[in-house]
C-alpha cells in the first residue's frame, strides 16, 4: 500500500503482493490517452510488480519489452509474474497483466547491475540543450480534447512543430517532467516517461487522431546515479506502413547523459 501523501504517479504504479507471484493493482482513469491508458504507466506498473517480486537486493531493470492485446479499463488489475531467472547481476522476469479474466498485455523484464567500462559515448553537449526555465509550457487547452493524461505533465516543447499542423516531418519533444514529482528518476518513471510524450506523428497529421501501442521496449541506459527531473526528449517517426508506425525515442539528464532509449510500435488509423 501507498501513503496517502505520495505523488500521483508512485499511487498509478503501486501494486499490493497476494503472494505467489500475484499482485493487485489499479488502471488509474488519470492516466487515459485518447482511446486507452497509456502503455508507458501499463509497463512501469508492470516494472513495480516485476521489482516487488524480487526483491530489492536485485540488479536494477535494463531492459522492458512490453505488448498490449487490448485496451483495460479504469478499476482493478491482476499481474502475475514469473521470475525466469534470479541473479545478483542479471535476473529476469515474465509479467502477465488482466483484468476480467482477459489477459490485457504483457511484459519481458531483464534486470542488470552496471559494469565498469573504460569509455562513455552517450553523451550530448551541454550547450545543445536549451535551459527548461526558459521554455514555456505546452498549454493543452490549445487542443480539443486533450486527455487526461497531459494534466499530470509538465510538458514544455523545443523540437518539432505543434501537434495536427501538417508538419513535413514527424519529430517532436522538449523538456518533461510527471507534474508535482521531483522524486529521483527510477526505472519505473523513466519507462513511463518513454511513452508520455504526445506521438511523434501528429506533427504531420492535420486532425485528431489515436495512435494505440502494440508493442513498446525500453533500454535503461543509465540508472546507477540518481538524476532528478526534468528529463530532454526527443521522439521521432521515419516509417509508416500499412496503417503500422514506429517510434524511437531517447531521454537525456540535464546533465547530457543518455538515460533511456525506446523504441514501439503502433497503429495509425484514419484521423477522427
Amino acid at each position: 500500500m501507498t501513503a496517502p501523501n505520495t505523488s500521483l504517479f508512485d499511487r498509478t504504479v503501486a501494486v499490493t503482493d497476494r503472494g505467489e507471484g500475484r499482485y493487485d493493482a489499479r488502471v488509474m482513469p488519470e492516466w487515459m490517452g485518447p482511446a486507452a491508458p497509456n502503455g508507458g504507466i501499463l509497463a512501469a506498473t508492470m516494472l513495480r510488480a516485476a521489482e516487488a517480486e524480487l526483491g530489492p537486493a536485485a540488479p536494477p531493470a535494463r531492459t522492458v519489452a512490453a505488448h498490449y492485446f487490448e485496451a483495460p479499463a479504469a478499476g482493478h488489475a491482476r499481474l502475475h509474474v514469473e521470475v525466469l531467472r534470479r541473479g545478483k547481476r542479471v535476473s529476469a522476469c515474465d509479467v502477465r497483466l488482466s483484468q476480467d479474466d482477459r489477459l490485457v498485455s504483457s511484459a519481458t523484464l531483464v534486470f542488470s547491475a552496471p559494469r565498469e567500462q573504460a569509455a562513455t559515448l552517450a553523451r550530448v553537449p551541454l550547450d545543445e540543450l536549451p535551459d527548461p526555465a526558459t521554455v514555456p509550457e505546452f498549454d493543452f487547452r490549445r487542443l480539443p480534447g486533450a486527455p487526461p493524461m497531459f494534466t499530470a505533465l509538465e510538458l514544455r516543447p523545443t523540437l518539432g512543430e505543434p501537434p495536427f499542423t501538417g508538419a513535413a516531418e514527424a519529430i517532436t519533444g522538449g523538456w518533461m517532467a510527471l507534474r508535482d514529482d521531483d522524486a529521483p528518476l527510477d526505472p519505473a518513471r523513466l519507462c513511463a516517461l518513454a511513452d508520455l510524450w504526445w506521438p511523434a506523428v501528429f506533427s504531420m497529421i492535420d486532425g485528431r487522431a489515436a495512435v494505440p501501442t502494440i508493442q513498446f521496449t525500453v533500454y535503461l541506459r543509465s540508472v546507477a546515479r540518481a538524476v532528478r527531473p526534468p528529463v530532454f526528449a526527443r521522439f521521432e517517426t521515419r516509417v509508416i506502413a500499412e496503417a503500422h508506425l514506429e517510434e524511437s525515442g531517447e531521454l537525456w539528464s540535464g546533465a547530457g547523459e543518455l538515460l533511456v532509449e525506446s523504441r514501439q510500435l503502433a497503429l495509425l488509423p484514419a484521423p477522427r
